[in-house]
C-alpha cells in the first residue's frame, strides 16, 4: 500500500494571505504618510516622528511578508514536493526548500 500527499502550501491560503497583508501594507504605509499625531503602544508614547517610523515599519514588514508570499508561490511552482506513505518507509522532503528527497525506514 502506497498513498502519496502533495506538501506545499495551498493556492487559496497564498492567495488570502498576500491580499491581507499587502492591504495592511498599504493602510499602515498611508498612515505613515499622512501621520501629524504621537502614538502610544503598551504605554510607550512615541513623538510624531517616532510614530512616524513606527507606522513605515510595520509598512514595511507587510510588504516582507507579501514577498515571501510570493517566494513561496514561486517555489510551489518550481519545486513539487511530496510524501509518499507505504507499509515499510516514508519518503519526506529533505528541507522545505530543497528538491531531494529522503526514505527514513520504519523500524520493526
Amino acid at each position: 500500500m502506497q498513498s502519496r500527499y502533495d506538501y506545499r502550501p495551498k493556492w487559496r491560503t497564498l492567495v488570502f494571505c498576500a491580499l491581507f497583508f499587502g492591504a495592511c501594507a498599504v493602510i499602515v504605509g498611508r498612515t505613515a504618510a499622512t501621520n501629524e499625531r504621537p502614538l502610544r503602544v503598551s504605554g510607550i508614547e512615541l513623538s510624531v516622528d517616532g510614530a512616524t517610523i513606527f507606522l513605515w515599519g510595520l509598512a514595511g514588514f507587510g510588504a516582507l511578508l507579501v514577498v515571501l508570499i510570493a517566494l513561496s508561490a514561486i517555489l510551489r511552482l518550481s519545486n513539487p514536493q511530496r510524501i509518499v506513505v507505504t507499509s515499510e518507509s516514508i519518503t519526506v522532503p529533505r528541507s522545505r526548500w530543497s528538491g531531494d528527497e529522503i526514505e527514513i525506514t520504519f523500524a520493526e
